[in-house]
């Protein structure tokens, strides 16, 4: 049984691994495909987002809440602006059909389990309001995972950067223990589009011993001002299109933020 626990991140990645293991199936991103059934998850209902073409790697934009600047953006203090970050977070409506949503929280994007890439363990320094959602595909056990940190100064966000563009370094090959699951990895940069004041990427592939299964994970982190956008994209086989695309909708909605 997969369990899903509210207010850790490092759920997202046990949750996905053990769904990819067990399954071993496709994972491509099909548009044509039918939502999955209703599960414990909850399924956010949101305005019209973009379309995305898995065979041309491309996206057609239409309406999506990136467009919309809703009151509490412009309000001061904490709250409003938790609630603003929550606001201009992905949704099932910018992926293909079948994803849900998860609220999600804790420090770090890998959380302790991942205590050999130190970019993924915990939250950068200087972080004032944070916002996280996880959304997966139950059919092919996919997964995205974004996180909008707001930080005290754009200095400290240039700081946080730092440390992820050093991944492909830094984390150039680690190994984690997700739930019982012995992990081998291997990062690598990862080439995509800049986006906002900085923009860094990269592609760690995992080795899960004792299957004989891969997983690939995409981390595209993005400065904008002293806003950082951290994305991950959790797959049996990584798509770089997907990637760019999910990213391009996660920036847009940043973009729009006052």
């Amino acid at each position: 049984m997969i369990t899903w626990m509210q207010g850790n991140r490092c759920a997202l990645w046990v949750g996905l691994i053990l769904a990819l293991v067990l399954a071993g199936c496709d994972t491509s991103h099909d548009i044509g495909r039918s939502p999955s059934p209703a599960s414990s998850t909850t399924t956010v209902a949101t305005p019209a987002g973009a379309s995305y073409s898995p065979a041309s790697g491309t996206a057609s934009a239409t309406a999506s809440s990136a467009a919309t600047t809703p009151a509490s953006r412009t309000a001061s203090g904490q709250a409003p602006v938790a609630a603003a970050l929550r606001a201009a977070l992905l949704t099932p409506r910018d992926l293909p059909p079948g994803y849900t949503a998860q609220s999600a929280g804790g420090a770090g994007l890998g959380g302790s389990a991942i205590t050999g890439c130190p970019a993924l363990v915990n939250n950068p320094d200087g972080v004032s309001a944070s916002a996280t959602v996880g959304l997966t595909d139950a059919g092919t056990g996919s997964t995205v995972v974004e996180s909008l940190l707001q930080m005290s100064s754009a200095a400290d966000a240039v700081r946080g950067m730092a440390g992820f563009a050093a991944m492909p370094v830094s984390c150039r090959s680690f190994s984690g223990n997700v739930d019982g699951f012995n992990i081998a990895f291997g990062t690598v940069r990862l080439a995509v589009s800049p986006w906002g004041d900085q923009t860094t990427a990269a592609r760690m592939t995992g080795r899960i011993s004792g299957t004989g299964a891969m997983i690939d994970v995409d981390v595209v982190v993005v400065r904008h001002g002293a806003l950082l956008m951290e994305m991950l994209s959790i797959a049996l086989t990584a798509d770089t299109a997907f990637t760019k695309h999910v990213a391009q909708e996660a920036y847009a909605a940043v973009a729009a933020l006052p």
